[in-house]
């Protein structure tokens, strides 16, 4: 994530992406491809069909083209989400 104050949307959350046509749910966030050694804000798969190994995406935030549906937030959710930001924001002070 190359700013780490956009805000990190919850898990569930239905988007549509750059190029793509099928709606994509988020499932994951924080995500490495152990191939590349990449890591993108997110991980998702189709919607409404579900995970599936050849259908799971992995994105950034900058290609997101619109937001269908916010999924659930909760304290736990808050939560995680201030300790990614907490995380990104030590992973840049390493890195300066």
């Amino acid at each position: 994530m190359n700013n780490i104050t956009k805000k990190l949307l919850p898990i569930g959350t239905v988007v549509q992406l750059v190029n793509k046509k099928e709606k994509i749910m988020i499932c994951g966030r924080q995500q490495i491809d152990l191939e590349e050694q990449v890591e993108y804000d997110y991980l998702g798969c189709v919607y409404p069909k579900g995970i599936d190994n050849e259908d799971v995406l992995l994105f950034d935030a900058d290609n997101i083209l619109m937001v269908y549906f916010l999924g659930y937030q909760d304290l736990d959710e808050i939560h995680q989400r201030l300790l990614i930001v907490d995380e990104l924001k030590n992973g840049n002070e390493d890195e300066e």
